[in-house]
């Protein structure tokens, strides 16, 4: 009895570490499918320190709440969930009725259990995707029971949220909130979310205070969540470094380019921003790399990678992903290219050369019996039947000089000086 007693006992123990690894996997919604359907293709590398994260998407609301039903909520953050996997996060999903305040706030509680002592380089994240009020000048999450008439009551706070999270101790903390959609309150107007106190952690929200957010049908997805997820698979380079560390502050700069831009794209207007404390030098994940190599002909030519930050030099690593790319050299035409860099990469490259329009010139009156370059190439001589020697420029083939009164029968030969400076017939 005593030894069952004491198995019962480390089991409820355990239990905290174990919720974990549970995922609720909801199918996502059949129906036509939008350019936003898809998880991207990415290749995450291993990075270091214990990841933990707790996604939760309301797109139904319990009956009688008075809440309005949201489109993509749910799949949001089932596709933020694949992402965040590959990047080794272990990541508890509540979606639609999972998601009650209880629900959410318990789920939150376990993450300083599951860190125990080791909250060194760990990193704890919150995502939310749903609607959020600003009621009592604090900002509320609805959660799956929430009441459209009683938000301060049934809601769930943003202020508990960041208690929980700095509760855990771990090194790193994060929220990233899509929310404060265009649901009314009881007074008809749209509430943004007020300035919200982050003390000790980051808060990433999908539109600035006093705004709302918006979902994209052709996205099938919200706004906020599509560019933050494409930005987590590392969006060709553009939110990782060279070596492919997802930097924040980079993160932060692409979801809110992005966003802006798509959102001016259909006629609204939704601007992100960052709140809290953070350090440029936080790492969200790593995307693998590969090299590229690029063995021009001719040798030597100039090669740009375009929308890059980063020069070209051969064998240079380089996130996987897509890279358009320029190259030229003098005299051939300019070649334009999008190198797909799946794996390391050689790529032989031949520019073809240009084409040197003919020049047609009637500056002789009679045959022409000889020609001569000069030695640096600049200067083309001709000498003729009609008694005399005329220089042509080579670039543009203008007539510089004519040369007469020397000769009083035809010119049958002409040739320059080794410098240049003086020609013999």
């Amino acid at each position: 009895m005593k030894k069952f007693l004491a198995f019962i006992i480390l089991l409820l123990l355990s239990m905290p570490l174990l919720y974990f690894g549970i995922h609720y996997q909801n199918p996502l919604p059949s129906g036509s499918k939008g350019i936003g359907d898809e998880v991207p293709v990415f290749q995450a590398a291993t990075t270091p320190g214990r990841k933990l994260a707790l996604l939760v998407g309301v797109k139904n609301y319990a009956p009688n709440t008075d809440v309005m039903p949201l489109k993509y909520a749910d799949q949001d953050m089932q596709r933020l969930q694949k992402v965040l996997e590959q990047h080794g996060y272990a990541v508890q999903l509540l979606l639609n009725e999972q998601a009650t305040k209880n629900g959410v706030l318990s789920a939150l509680n376990t993450f300083g259990a599951a860190l125990g002592h080791e909250p060194t380089n760990s990193t704890v994240l919150f995502a939310f995707s749903g609607h959020g009020f600003a009621e009592q000048d604090k900002n509320f999450l609805l959660t799956y029971d929430t009441y459209r008439n009683a938000v301060a009551d049934t809601a769930l706070p943003v202020d508990e949220v960041v208690n929980r999270l700095n509760a855990s101790k771990a090194q790193h903390k994060l929220i990233w909130i899509d929310a404060c959609r265009t649901q009314k309150d009881k007074t008809g107007n749209i509430p943004g979310f007020r300035p919200q106190d982050a003390s000790g952690l980051m808060v990433l929200f999908s539109s600035a205070v006093g705004s709302p957010s918006y979902e994209d049908d052709e996205l099938q997805a919200g706004i906020f969540s599509h560019y933050l997820l494409k930005g987590l698979t590392g969006a060709g380079g553009q939110t990782t470094d060279q070596d492919g560390w997802i930097r924040m502050e980079q993160l932060r700069d692409y979801v809110e380019e992005q966003v802006i831009k798509r959102s001016f794209d259909i006629g609204k207007s939704q601007h992100p921003y960052l709140a809290g404390e953070y350090s440029s030098k936080f790492w969200l994940g790593r995307v693998k790399v590969a090299s590229l190599t690029l063995d021009t002909q001719p040798k030597g030519a100039q090669i740009k990678l375009l929308n890059q930050p980063w020069p070209y030099k051969p064998g240079m690593s380089l996130p996987l992903g897509s890279y358009p790319i320029e190259v030229s050299a003098r005299g051939y035409r300019n070649l334009a290219q999008t190198i797909e860099l799946r794996q390391d990469v050689t790529l032989p490259l031949a520019l073809q050369p240009q084409a040197i329009p003919a020049v047609v010139q009637r500056g002789h009156t009679s045959s022409v019996e000889s020609v001569a370059f000069s030695p640096d190439g600049t200067i083309l001589a001709s000498a003729s039947a009609d008694n005399t020697i005329k220089l042509w420029r080579v670039a543009d083939g203008a007539l510089l000089r004519t040369l007469t009164g020397g000769h009083t029968g035809w010119v049958n030969s002409v040739a320059f000086s080794p410098d240049g400076n003086s020609s013999s017939s």
